[in-house]
């Protein structure tokens, strides 16, 4: 579990790449990893598929980063 740290790198680098994956929306290897966090299949990762694939991902983060995170990251909104 990493610490409950916004700023913390690692998390940080986790959430940037869910989201380039999701903006790239390619097909192959790219596309199949977003499809895995989708799991409401709508075409975006909105916040408990984010911490959904976090968690998968052996990182544990309070409501408090999360929220965090996805603002920094969320360009659409979702």
């Amino acid at each position: 579990m990493l610490p409950n740290n916004a700023s913390d790198p690692k998390q940080v680098q986790v959430v940037q790449a869910i989201y380039d994956v999701g903006e790239a929306r390619t097909h192959g290897l790219r596309r199949s990893i977003f499809e895995r966090f989708d799991r409401d299949r709508s075409g975006k990762i909105d916040k408990s598929e984010t911490g959904a694939a976090l968690l998968s991902m052996g990182n544990s983060v309070s409501p408090t980063v999360l929220d965090s995170l996805v603002s920094k990251f969320d360009r659409i909104g979702t």
